[in-house]
């Protein structure tokens, strides 16, 4: 071990007693656990650890990172097609209305001719309605259906 001198008197310390043999003052001493050499790998050992360990955050951080940037380049992508599909849908909704409003007056149009409307063949005594079969093929003229059974003729026993 090495010598070490009171700082008191200057004269040597035991290294038993721990006490100095020219005053007698005592010095209590913590032994050292580690040397110097062992503490030092012990640091480097946890410094490289921590920097392995800096390194696969940071790494994994930029991926992370990544992911977010394009995440959200994929979602203004998708805001803008879902604005896009909203005015189309408001479009074509529009559209269907007014369909559909049509297609309520060419029913009613339709009802009307269908309860109104007959139709005659010129060598016929019979009046049809505009879809039967003894129709197709022939001219026809059209008529009220009062002013066809005021004029002689008669319902056809296939449409009426």
């Amino acid at each position: 071990m090495k010598t070490v001198y009171c700082k008191k008197c200057g004269s040597v310390i035991d290294n038993e007693s721990g006490q100095c043999t020219g005053c007698g003052k005592k010095y209590f001493r913590i032994r050292k656990l580690f040397s110097s050499k062992v503490l030092i790998w012990i640091l480097v050992i946890a410094c490289t650890g921590l920097a392995g360990c800096s390194y696969f955050w940071y790494t994994g951080y930029n991926y992370q990172l990544q992911q977010v940037i394009q995440l959200n380049e994929e979602l203004a992508k998708n805001s803008d097609e879902l604005k896009t599909a909203k005015s189309r849908l408001s479009n074509l909704s529009i559209r269907y209305s007014n369909l559909q409003t049509e297609y309520d007056k060419s029913i009613e149009k339709t009802l009307f001719l269908d309860t109104h409307i007959v139709f005659t063949t010129p060598s016929g005594n019979k009046y049809h309605s505009y879809d039967c079969y003894h129709l197709s093929g022939h001219s026809t003229y059209h008529w009220f259906k009062e002013d066809a059974e005021s004029a002689g003729y008669e319902p056809c026993a296939d449409c009426q």
